[in-house]
């Protein structure tokens, strides 16, 4: 089944909160093929109610979605956490070649074993993520998608 946006286990009450009280679940599809994720997702107003603009500049028009059919519920399971080499570039850090490589080996094992592979920072905050003295990245897979009309009705599968 394809699904308009997809979202985590942790992620769900937001989501419903989102699509149900604050005018529905805005998927921002992201113009900068650099960005990781490609794209974001929020509410449509705020908790005043005034309607929100994009998160920032990389973003181009929006997909609103009201329905929670449209919204999947990937069960994420960690397939390894992979020790990284940061460098400085301009004013960020990025994975360093050799760290790179690295991810790309045990991504490509994960995918081989369980049909797909993403990989994220181990904390989305910036400034934790610059004092980390150990900095990984986690390699999960998915364990299946559910819809998230079906999750509100009984649970995770």
């Amino acid at each position: 089944m394809n699904f308009k946006a997809e979202c985590t286990a942790a992620d769900v009450p937001s989501v419903r909160d989102w699509i149900h009280n604050r005018g529905g679940l805005v998927v921002w599809q992201s113009l900068d093929l650099s960005q990781r994720p490609m794209y974001a997702l929020g509410p449509r107003f705020d908790a005043d109610g005034s309607e929100l603009g994009p998160p920032s500049w990389r973003y181009g028009q929006p997909e609103l979605i009201t329905d929670e059919a449209e919204v999947g519920v990937r069960t994420d399971v960690l397939f390894a956490t992979v020790p990284v080499k940061l460098r400085r570039h301009g004013m960020g850090l990025v994975l360093s070649d050799a760290s790179l490589r690295k991810l790309d080996r045990v991504c490509e094992r994960c995918h081989d074993k369980h049909g797909n592979a993403r990989y994220a920072r181990k904390t989305d905050d910036p400034i934790e993520a610059l004092l980390d003295p150990e900095p990984a990245m986690l390699v999960t897979y998915s364990d299946g998608i559910t819809p998230l009309s079906e999750w509100s009705k009984h649970g995770p599968h």
